[in-house]
Order: structure tokens, then C-alpha cells, then sequence
């Protein structure tokens, strides 16, 4: 009593960034690798992030593991044992014109080819963000976006399993 009144939403720590490296696991239910996770977290506003940016590089999966059977069998058909994934993401709220701005949103697959994508939305209220649900996207304003495609490969190994089907 008499003191200052303490705000406890000024009391939740922030978290700068996560890390995860060298990873290997070899368990009946899923066998992989992971060279590196990196997500960083920055720009808050109280408690809430303006910026994040994630990686996922050198995921390493067996075929065999992948759980849709017709992607598995797609992949097997192409000759493939392994893959390899790298996923990104960057994005950044402005809190003053209630800009969500995607970059880097992306995933590409070693010898196969990946795809990215940038987007950038309007309409995103702090109020939206801190009560989060399905209905906070639904309103946003769709301002620009950019998908790029690259092929490495996996295109004539596509076109000749098809040859060899056809005979």
C-alpha cells in the first residue's frame, strides 16, 4: 500500500533467440538429422515481437520416413533415399501503419528445387495480435506478394520416370 502500482504484463520476459545445432535422432517413430534451428525474436512493443526470422538448415530425412505414402512413393520413384530441406522465414509487424511484411518465406529441397515467397498484408491491429485466432487474418488487406519457383532437378527425373512408364 502507497507504493506504485507494478503492471505484470511488464513483468513477462522476452525471449532474443533460440538455437538448436547438430541434431541426429534414430527412433522407430522418425530417423533424421538436423545440422541447424535458429528462430530470433526482436523489435517488441511491451510484450509482443515486431520481427521474427527462422531457419531450418540441413534437414536430412529418409524417404521411408515420410509418413503420405504417395509423396514417399514419388520420391522413391525418382531415385531419392534422403532429402535434404531448408526452410526460412523473416517477417515484421509495423505497428504504425499495421503492416505484416513476410520475406524469405521459404523452402527449398536439395536436387529437387524450392520455392519462396514474399507477402505483404495490411490491417494487422495489436488487438489482433494479442488475442490471435483465425478470425485476425481473415480482415487483413492482401497489398503485393511474389512466389519465385526454381527447378533442380527433379523436373527430368519426373519427365523420364514418365518416358519409362510410357516405354
Amino acid at each position: 500500500s502507497g507504493g506504485a502500482e507494478i503492471n505484470p504484463m511488464e513483468l513477462i520476459p522476452t525471449l532474443g533467440f533460440f538455437e538448436i545445432a547438430g541434431v541426429s535422432l534414430d527412433a522407430p517413430e522418425f530417423a533424421g538429422s538436423l545440422e541447424r534451428f535458429f528462430v530470433r525474436f526482436g523489435g517488441y512493443v511491451g510484450f509482443v515481437p515486431t520481427g521474427m526470422d527462422a531457419e531450418v538448415n540441413d534437414l536430412t530425412i529418409d524417404v521411408d520416413q515420410i509418413e503420405e505414402e504417395e509423396i514417399a512413393a514419388v520420391f522413391e520413384q525418382l531415385g531419392y533415399d534422403q532429402i535434404l530441406i531448408d526452410v526460412g522465414l523473416d517477417w515484421t509487424w509495423r505497428e504504425v501503419d499495421e503492416t505484416l511484411t513476410l520475406r524469405n518465406l521459404s523452402i527449398g529441397i536439395d536436387d529437387v528445387g524450392s520455392v519462396s515467397a514474399e507477402l505483404e498484408l495490411r490491417g494487422l491491429t495489436r488487438e489482433g495480435i494479442e488475442t490471435l485466432s483465425e478470425e485476425t487474418f481473415l480482415g487483413l488487406e492482401f497489398i503485393s506478394a511474389t512466389l519465385t519457383v526454381d527447378d533442380d532437378s527433379i523436373t527430368s527425373r519426373a519427365i523420364n520416370m514418365q518416358a519409362a512408364q510410357l516405354g
